[in-house]
């Protein structure tokens, strides 16, 4: 057998062997946590985000981090609002004392990423079309 005849099946396995890999592997799971139905005609789509599977790499176990809690205009150290959609703090629309429930997303996500120099931060590493 000829050094040719060897190395193409050997290219062929090599080549192929992440194809059939990500078929094989599990996609990361998530669902959308910012969905886009709150949203009338959305640019982009909902982003897909796996909680859990963030929190692990980023190292965070303190709920309040992302989910805060803010009373009287003051962040309450220690509470956070877990379980309490977004939208009820945050209005679609822009109204006085509030921030926007689109600003909202886009600083806590944004300004973490840029703060841990870690993360996406443009439009589509999390909107994939």
């Amino acid at each position: 057998m000829n050094r040719l005849t060897r190395l193409v099946p050997a290219a062929f396995v090599l080549l192929a062997l992440p194809l059939v890999l990500s078929r094989l592997l599990p996609a990361q799971v998530g669902e959308p946590v910012f969905p886009s139905s709150a949203f009338d005609d959305p640019r982009r789509p909902a982003v897909v985000f796996a909680h859990d599977e963030h929190n692990d790499a980023a190292g965070l176990e303190d709920c309040s981090v992302c989910h805060h809690l803010y009373e009287n205009g003051r962040l309450v150290p220690g509470l956070d609002s877990a379980g309490i959609p977004c939208v009820e703090c945050h209005p679609v629309a822009r109204e006085a004392d509030r921030t926007p429930l689109l600003v909202a997303y886009h600083t806590q996500c944004k300004e973490c990423h840029f703060r841990q120099r870690k993360g996406p931060v443009t439009c589509g590493s999390c909107h994939p079309r």
